[in-house]
This record gives structure tokens, sequence and C-alpha cells, in this order.
């Protein structure tokens, strides 16, 4: 019986993390692509509100956040302990 090396939770034999934890790392790593597709519309300067909702909704309804912390992340106004608060990888302080 294997154990999650961050919550241990039992996991499946070969895996390091559970599904949910693994899921939080998809968070940060969608976070980071959302990002940069964010920046690409910026530099091409085809950032409308109907772009944004296309790029950002999605995640936040993924996630449960609330607009403004979808926004934040997208701009890179967040910090990553604030993002990784956020997806509960650390606890606030």
């Amino acid at each position: 019986m294997s154990r999650c090396t961050r919550c241990d939770s039992e996991i499946t034999s070969g895996y390091v993390l559970c599904s949910r934890c693994y899921e939080r790392i998809n968070a940060l790593r969608e976070a980071a692509v959302m990002q940069e597709e964010y920046q690409r519309l910026t530099a091409e300067k085809k950032l409308s509100k109907k772009a944004i909702c296309a790029l950002c909704v999605p995640f936040r309804d993924k996630y449960g956040l609330t607009d403004l912390q979808t926004l934040r992340i997208a701009r890179e106004e967040m910090s990553l302990m604030e993002m990784l608060q956020l997806f509960h990888f650390v606890k606030e302080r």
C-alpha cells in the first residue's frame, strides 16, 4: 500500500501523489497556460472582454474561484504563495 507524499492518503501503487493532490498541481499548470495566453492576447492587442471571458471563465468555473481571483492569476498579479494557498498546497499563515 502506497501513500501520497503530500497528504498521506492511500494511493494506487506506482504514483507519488493521490488524485486530489495531483489535480491541484494541474491547477497550477493550467494557471501558467492561462497567463501565457493572456500575455499573448495583450501583445497582439486582441484583448477584449469577450476574449478575457473565453479564457478565464472555464478556469474560474473548474476551480470555483471568483472573477477577481481568476483575473489576478491571468494578469500575473497574484504571487505564487497566494496561488499555493488558494489551491490548498500550503496553509495560510
